[in-house]
């Protein structure tokens, strides 16, 4: 760990090996406003499953003794041997609601600290940062990039999806009166059907029912994606140890909602649910691909959404990815945002161009600079 102090009186740590990373823990959890993907669990367990060869470069900011800000980053090594910084959570995960965090009122010299740290001479681990999942309504990345731009960072705006998030009513059938005359009919079809008994909705309420509905819902999201011609991501051994440690942790704390539809006593839809505060983030769906005449995936989130009514909730989050089914249920799209923001040191700049003018300018930063294109 490594540190720096501004004429403000304000310090950056360079946090960079797990010990400083675990103390971080108290002023995380005060910081992250209780946004499930901005915890300080969420990113201890990415690094458990993903850090590789990657190197920590978490920046705290203190004044004095007590912890303002941080900024959740990791180093990978990329393009002509570039070392880019990224959000902890980035990747095949897809960490939403990504952000800076920072204490109620220091957000702008949090901002500027940080941005100030990565342009300076002592900073000798990143050449540009790439953020991807940023939260396009958080005013302390708005913050951020406000002291990028004032400190002469090229900034690239890459966003290309968005998540979607739906206001919720007081009452279920509010909700359903809000939908278009197709849409209510499918959500009341389901909910019909609830009540009915003909389909059983099972919201986990003890360890062995969370295990039971996990199972079914790994089981269903990798049929469905075997059914198009995919391996599904729990074919990848380190998303699935991920996803089931850190959903464990959720659920052991009452955050976490596994739901489950069954027909004739047989799993047809599943999806996972993280809770905030006046929230529900709807992370990931299975479906049995030989029930899609049920429309499971209708079934499974009008469960969802009920169930986060029936708790008070404000919000239900469908999470990042265009579909059109999110739009028909209500939710409004926010752009999901991805953006290369480069200081104006001219290692930093030429590695821009290089990722920004293709070929070309690859080849001359390598026989100029003599850099590797290989990742070590």
């Amino acid at each position: 760990m490594s540190s720096s102090q501004s004429p403000d009186g304000l310090s950056v740590r360079l946090i960079n090996d797990v010990k400083a990373f675990n103390a971080l823990e108290p002023a995380w959890n005060r910081l992250e406003g209780k946004v499930p993907f901005r915890s300080f669990r969420w990113h201890r367990t990415w690094w458990k499953y993903f850090s590789g060869e990657h190197s920590l470069n978490i920046l705290a900011v203190y004044d004095q003794s007590n912890c303002i800000g941080i900024a959740p980053l990791f180093v990978e090594r990329m393009l002509a041997g570039s070392r880019v910084a990224q959000f902890i959570g980035s990747g095949e995960v897809a960490t939403d609601q990504q952000s800076i965090l920072a204490a109620p009122g220091h957000a702008d010299e949090v901002s500027t600290e940080i941005a100030q740290w990565l342009n300076g001479d002592q900073n000798t681990v990143a050449d540009l940062l790439q953020l991807d999942g940023v939260d396009v309504n958080c005013d302390v990345f708005a913050s951020f990039e406000n002291a990028a731009r004032a400190a002469n960072y090229t900034l690239v705006d890459t966003s290309s999806i968005h998540t979607w998030r739906l206001p919720l009513p007081a009452t279920m059938d509010d909700y359903v009166s809000s939908l278009s005359k197709s849409c209510r009919r499918k959500v009341r079809t389901a909910l019909k059907r609830f009540a009915s008994g003909e389909l059983t909705v099972s919201i986990a309420n003890d360890t062995e029912a969370f295990e039971e509905n996990w199972n079914h819902f790994v089981n269903l999201h990798q049929l469905r994606r075997a059914s198009l011609g995919e391996n599904g991501c729990f074919a990848d051994e380190k998303f699935s140890a991920f996803l089931h440690d850190i959903a464990s942790q959720f659920f052991a704390t009452g955050e976490l909602d596994m739901v489950c539809i069954s027909k004739d006593d047989k799993a047809i839809a599943t999806e996972i649910c993280f809770r905030g505060p006046g929230c529900s983030y709807a992370y990931q769906i299975g479906n049995d691909p030989n029930s899609l005449k049920d429309n499971p995936g209708w079934l499974v989130n009008t469960a969802s959404i009920q169930h986060a009514i029936d708790l008070g909730l404000n919000e239900f989050d469908f999470c990042r990815g265009d579909f059109e089914y999110k739009r028909q249920l209500g939710a409004e799209a926010h752009i999901c945002r991805r953006l290369r923001m480069t200081p104006p040191r001219l290692r930093s700049q030429v590695l821009n161009a290089a990722i920004t003018g293709g070929t070309a300018v690859r080849n001359w930063c390598q026989s100029t600079l003599h850099f590797s294109t290989t990742t070590p």
